[in-house]
């Protein structure tokens, strides 16, 4: 009886780790984050290095994704998860996180989107393909 409970509200796990991610910019704490379908086990923190049009990013719709959704640790994580989406929303802007395997991209969230997840593109560094 330990088993925790299923959530129906919750994508299946398909292929891919599913691991937790401390977000964050400019050493600020954004939000703890869960990450859904990752190509790899992620690293446990991810330092936004850039935020840019995306534009500026070269083939960024054929690009594979995963997803984060917020894992908060408290009230002041759960807001700062909004703001930082609402940023990207309505300034139409890109997250970018460069890591040593791979470089992510946090998409903005469509319009009327509630927030509750993230979409991540990302790219492999070439050493790994």
């Amino acid at each position: 009886m330990g088993d925790l409970p299923l959530n129906l509200n919750e994508p299946p796990k398909q292929d891919g780790f599913e691991s937790y991610v401390l977000l964050m910019k400019d050493r600020k704490t954004i939000c703890r984050t869960q990450c859904l379908k990752a190509p790899f086990e992620m690293p446990l923190v991810w330092n936004i290095s850039d935020i840019v049009r995306p534009k500026t990013i070269d083939s960024l719709s054929g690009l594979p994704h995963c997803f984060l959704r917020p894992a908060s640790e408290n009230s002041t994580q759960q807001r700062e998860w909004g703001l930082f989406l609402g940023f990207l929303q309505k300034s139409n802007k890109v997250a970018i996180a460069k890591l040593e395997l791979a470089e992510f991209f946090i998409l903005p969230p469509d319009e009327g989107s509630k927030f509750s997840r993230a979409v991540v593109s990302y790219r492999m560094e070439k050493t790994l393909q």
